[in-house]
């Protein structure tokens, strides 16, 4: 039997998933195979498949059946996002056995979350997704707090099946595979309106870092930064850069590891 490559699959699914009708019963589908595709993806034979992680959108209805004026305290979101994430790390695999919705501390997301609620977020574009799941959470909790019509842009440079099916769920959404070092990022950069707020979370070298913030710093009203205490080169980028702006941090200290959480405001 021939084999196939990982990319021919890769390719195969995603051209079979963009052909696939938005309906309820995908959805119900999504909601069934997530905790079959979190617990068959822990196996290292099928770890490289890591891409094809299910999120459970049915989670999405947390904030939507939430009242507005409860998404502002600070004391219930916390424990909104505490049912989302489901944090269960190894520090030499973190990622192996997680199975949660993303990758954030309650508290320190929360803050974040609402202080960006404050501002009249319109576009919205996040540098290094993964899965999806803080993407699709601040996207959500802004569409809820402040409901008008909005645009929202997903980049990473490797496919996430989630992503895509999310992307088809939600109008004005839009996932895009490419590398923030690549002449297509920068066009798409250069060519696009401000963005009211960027999320960095993409390569977490400093040279990596910089190139996403050099890349956006003169096309985005406000920019965030996750890790800027669990990695040390976010963490030296972060330094250089802060007093240039007016800077929000938003650090869980009841937590042996940080990650923080940055939030730059042009002046």
């Amino acid at each position: 039997m021939k084999k196939i490559s990982h990319g021919k699959i890769t390719y195969r699914i995603k051209n079979f998933v963009e052909n696939i009708p938005v309906s309820n019963f995908m959805l119900s589908v999504c909601h069934c195979l997530s905790p079959f595709m979190g617990r068959l993806l822990r196996y290292k034979y099928i770890y490289n498949y890591e891409y094809l992680r299910i999120l459970d959108f049915y989670k999405i209805n947390l904030i939507h059946n939430s009242k507005v004026e409860d998404l502002l305290d600070l004391s219930y979101l916390q424990s909104l996002l505490d049912q989302l994430i489901t944090y269960q790390f190894n520090v030499t695999e973190p990622y192996k056995n997680y199975k949660g919705f993303m990758v954030q501390y309650p508290l320190e997301f929360a803050q974040y979350l609402l202080t960006i609620s404050k501002f009249n977020i319109q576009r919205y574009l996040e540098i290094g997704t993964f899965w999806g799941g803080s993407f699709i959470t601040t996207f959500e909790y802004l569409t809820k707090t402040n409901p008008c019509s909005r645009y929202a842009f997903a980049i990473d440079r490797s496919y996430y099946l989630s992503m895509q099916l999310y992307s088809k769920i939600r109008k004005n959404v839009y996932y895009m595979i490419m590398d923030s070092k690549s002449p297509q990022f920068q066009s798409f950069i250069e060519n696009m309106p401000p963005f009211d707020l960027v999320f960095i979370d993409g390569d977490h070298s400093y040279s990596g870092c910089k190139n996403d913030f050099d890349s956006v710093k003169d096309h985005a009203k406000l920019i965030a930064f996750h890790d800027i205490l669990a990695v040390k080169d976010i963490k030296r980028l972060w330094d250089e850069i802060k007093h240039d702006y007016k800077y929000y941090e938003f650090i869980d200290n009841n937590r042996k590891r940080k990650y923080g959480i940055g939030l730059l405001e042009k002046i």
